[in-house]
């Protein structure tokens, strides 16, 4: 299981699109805090610094797009029979696609941070406060465990709904919108609160984890505490890998 996994990271990284996403990556908070240091007054550049410059944005969808396809391609390009002959189970090259996302995101990530703290040494050393609750380190600690949390769900919800699609470009387009949508839905959902209370442990208003740790006051819109919203989406996690699994194994070559 761990050659697989190798040989999936070493697929992702070659790939001639990585580099490119990896620099759009970097430079976009290096981009929007040149707008912001001269556009923005001490409290929203440090609000913007701590939104990571809109680095974890960029990042998501790039991870979407990739999740949305990574599986579906090995059918659509017929990749995944020779990947298979070499005596990998189904099980261990399904949960090594989990695994290279999750590696990929943490590796984006890392870029995203590393850009924001250069623009910290060149913009923002009089302008950013790093310590106490409203501090830079412990927001980036917040954005860091929820933007994972949230990803971890996606990622899982992703594969799953890739056993059914056959196209890397519909499955990428459908993986973007329901992302850029999701929210919406769920508020449309949310909205039978009133008369059904348990619409609130539905897997979309999980992914609210994540703005709930950075503004408590999403409760009202959740309905559900920050530890409820982790756990319903570890919980969904598991659930969306394990239904995912099963149906990667009957899926016919």
């Amino acid at each position: 299981m761990q050659k697989a996994l190798f040989s999936e990271l070493y697929k992702m990284m070659h790939k001639g699109s990585f580099k490119i996403q990896t620099f759009i990556i970097a430079i976009t908070p290096v981009i929007f805090a040149l707008i912001a240091n001269y556009a923005l007054d001490k409290k929203s550049t440090s609000d913007f610094m701590n939104n990571l410059g809109g680095g974890n944005y960029i990042l998501a969808v790039f991870s979407i797009i990739y999740a949305s396809s990574i599986l579906v391609e090995e059918f659509q390009y017929n990749t995944i029979k020779t990947c298979l002959s070499r005596g990998t189970a189904r099980f261990s090259f399904y949960v090594n696609k989990y695994l290279g996302l999750i590696i990929q995101f943490l590796f984006w990530y890392l870029i995203v941070i590393a850009s924001v703290f250069i623009n910290w040494v060149i913009f923002y050393r009089s302008k950013i406060t790093w310590g106490g609750d409203v501090g830079f380190i412990h927001q980036l600690r917040l954005s860091f465990f929820g933007d994972l949390i949230m990803m971890l769900l996606i990622f899982s919800l992703l594969l799953l709904i890739s056993n059914f699609i056959k196209n890397t470009s519909i499955s990428a387009v459908i993986g973007l919108v329901a992302f850029l949508m999701n929210f919406s839905i769920n508020d449309l959902i949310m909205s039978l609160y009133d008369k059904f209370h348990w619409v609130k442990w539905n897997p979309l208003n999980m992914l609210s984890a994540s703005s709930q740790m950075a503004d408590h006051s999403f409760i009202d819109l959740t309905h559900l505490s920050t530890s409820l919203l982790v756990l319903g989406s570890l919980i969904y996690t598991i659930i969306f890998l394990a239904l995912g699994s099963i149906l990667f194994k009957q899926r016919q070559l």
